[in-house]
């Protein structure tokens, strides 16, 4: 059982949203607040609104310039600031724990495999130099009095995705009657993890409220020409590929061990990539 409240700062985006409703239909108090609820890259703004939030509350950061914005120093510079600006406003404020979001991007572009959380991160991009520097600052702050649970999140994929993940784009893809382009032969191999898995772990991280890190990951990988076959069996539809030759930056394998998140959870499920995108498509009407 989740003791007290749940503040969820990004509220509105993918994860955030869905978290909400999953806390909220397990019974749990959960508000979500968006940037214009709460900018955190106003420090005054953020300051007030904290102020509000109860002692003893549970808080979700899921709040970040993505790398789809734009893989700038700008980026950097404002999911550090975001950070700053929450801790110097949560001073003072007993939480009952923080849960961090932060991102496999930590972990660079050919991290040794398997992944595990004592892989040395390297990122090789501003999205994870901002995690990775997140992540060392909520750790060494003194602004926090309470555990904080750092899960280093995937891709993600699932309804509501508005195409973004690798798996919804390629689907809509698939739908429009649009070339899918294929770097290299596509074998690199990929773990992508289904939204309401995710919520459901976030949710555990809540209630354990331990200071742990760990990989969010199903343990379970396939390569992308493996994705688009599942997606193409599904839909019925073959699509058209394009073979493109990779560069040097181009994003090798992801595996995990998940072996620290299932000891921490016990009897934790993951649903394969066949049963999470027949999930999306039924939510999809198709």
């Amino acid at each position: 059982m989740i003791l007290g409240k749940t503040i969820i700062f990004g509220g509105s985006g993918f994860i955030g949203s869905r978290l909400l409703k999953h806390l909220n239909i397990k019974g749990c108090l959960a508000i979500g607040l968006s940037s214009k609820d709460c900018d955190l890259l106003n420090p005054s703004q953020t300051l007030d609104v904290i102020q509000n939030i109860p002692h003893g509350s549970n808080v979700v950061l899921s709040s970040a310039v993505d790398i789809r914005t734009a893989n700038s120093f700008e980026v950097l510079v404002n999911n550090m600031q975001m950070n700053q600006n929450f801790l110097k406003a949560i001073k003072k404020k007993h939480l009952r724990t923080l849960v961090f979001l932060s991102s496999v991007d930590v972990y660079g572009q050919h991290p040794p495999l398997p992944i595990t959380e004592d892989t040395i991160p390297n990122p090789s991009n501003y999205y994870g130099i901002s995690k990775l520097a997140s992540e060392h600052l909520l750790r060494i702050s003194d602004s926090l009095d309470c555990p904080t649970t750092i899960l280093r999140i995937p891709g993600t994929y699932g309804f509501a995705d508005k195409g973004r993940s690798i798996v919804g784009r390629f689907l809509d893809f698939i739908l429009k009657g649009h070339p899918i382009t294929i770097y290299n032969d596509g074998s690199v191999q990929r773990d992508y993890v289904e939204i309401l898995d995710l919520c459901r772990i976030i949710e555990l991280a809540i209630e354990s409220a331990s200071n742990e890190l760990f990989n969010v990951a199903t343990g379970s990988n396939q390569s992308i020409m493996e994705i688009v076959k599942i997606l193409s069996e599904l839909t019925g539809i073959a699509p058209e590929l394009n073979f493109k030759k990779g560069d040097n930056s181009s994003a090798g394998d992801l595996v995990f061990n998940n072996t620290l998140l299932r000891r921490a959870f016990p009897g934790l499920a993951f649903k394969n990539l066949k049963q999470g995108c027949t999930e999306y498509l039924e939510r999809r009407g198709l």
